[in-house]
Order: structure tokens, then C-alpha cells, then sequence
């Protein structure tokens, strides 16, 4: 029994060593970045939101993405400006490309994540170790495109990737809708 017991003080004498010693100062609070889209103009973080109140706090990625920042993430906007369909409850801000078979763009859309992938065919291989609860889905109009899409708590953004060949598979325009939405998602990181 006297060796059991000076094995466990032994023990404990060694773990007592290990463990951090107090210095008199108190240990530095660990936080974690909420995950969000740093802009100037203020960060999109992301979240659900109420599609039914979203109303005019829908993110606006033209206005408020400066011509900077989309320089930064790789990209320029299109000359032709901004898509207002916020009737109908979408932003849209087309990226300039030299192809001219290719559509991209950002988009704010008032539809929740939910409803989105309720709609629209996903596209299950698609996914970011970036963005948390980022997903792809294909165009539900019968064209070529690919939306890769977060909800921020102003709306779901999706990078945006088509093409005028009606035949050209969502799924080999998703890496580029990927690739929009995490660049952007980089910016000021």
C-alpha cells in the first residue's frame, strides 16, 4: 500500500508540473472571429436572416464592394453596372471576363439558403473548407450556370457562373463560382 501510494504522489507531483503555472496575470481571453465578409464598408457577417423583412438591408455587392476591394479579390466589375432587381428580390453585380461565352457575377438574393437548395438541383461535390455552410447549386431555369451560395444576415450571396452554351454543365461552372465567392470572402483577410 506505502508504494501505491507514493506512485500516485509521484504521479501527481509530475502532472502538477505540467500543468500551467499562475503568474500573477490572468491568462489572455482566446476569441474566435465571427465568420463574415470584410468590406470598407462594413463587414457582412454570416447568419440566417428573415426573408419576409429583409426589405432594403439586402446587401447590395456594387454599391457597397468598392471597385478596390473587387480589384483585390481578381476581378473588376462590368462596365454595363449593376442589375436592381430588388423587386423581385435579387442584387446583382456582373464581373467583367474576356470570355465571351461566360456570365459571372455576385449576387444578393433575399431567399434564404433553405429555400435556395429546396429549388434548386444542388450540387453535392462543391464545397469550400473556407466559407462554413457555403453550397452549389445549378440555375433553375434550364441554363448553363452555378451559383455557389453562403446566407450572410443581409441576404444569401452567391458567386456566379454561366454560360451562353446551353449544353455546358453546372458542374463544370461551379469551381469558378467557388472560386468567385471565396475570393471575395478573402478580401482584407
Amino acid at each position: 500500500m506505502k508504494i501505491a501510494r507514493g506512485y500516485v504522489l509521484v504521479l501527481g507531483a509530475a502532472l502538477a508540473a505540467c500543468a500551467p503555472q499562475p503568474s500573477g496575470e490572468p491568462a489572455p481571453a482566446t476569441t474566435t472571429e465571427a465568420p463574415a465578409f470584410h468590406f470598407q464598408s462594413g463587414d457582412l457577417p454570416l447568419g440566417e436572416f428573415d426573408p419576409h423583412t429583409i426589405g432594403e438591408n439586402l446587401f447590395d455587392p456594387c454599391s457597397e464592394i468598392s471597385d478596390a476591394e473587387f480589384a483585390e479579390a481578381g476581378f473588376s466589375k462590368d462596365p454595363s453596372g449593376p442589375i436592381d432587381q430588388s423587386a423581385i428580390g435579387l442584387k446583382s453585380c456582373p464581373i467583367e471576363t474576356d470570355d465571351p461565352a461566360e456570365l459571372l457575377g455576385l449576387i444578393a438574393n433575399a431567399a434564404s439558403a433553405d429555400i435556395i437548395a429546396a429549388e434548386s438541383p444542388r450540387i453535392s461535390n462543391v464545397n469550400s473548407a473556407l466559407i462554413p455552410s457555403a453550397f452549389a447549386v445549378a440555375g433553375t431555369t434550364g441554363d448553363a450556370s452555378c451559383f455557389f451560395v453562403v446566407e450572410t444576415e443581409r441576404g444569401s450571396l452567391a458567386g456566379y457562373a454561366g454560360s451562353l452554351f446551353q449544353d455546358a454543365p453546372a458542374t463544370d461552372l461551379c469551381p469558378r463560382a467557388k472560386e468567385i465567392l471565396e475570393s471575395f470572402y478573402s478580401v482584407g483577410r
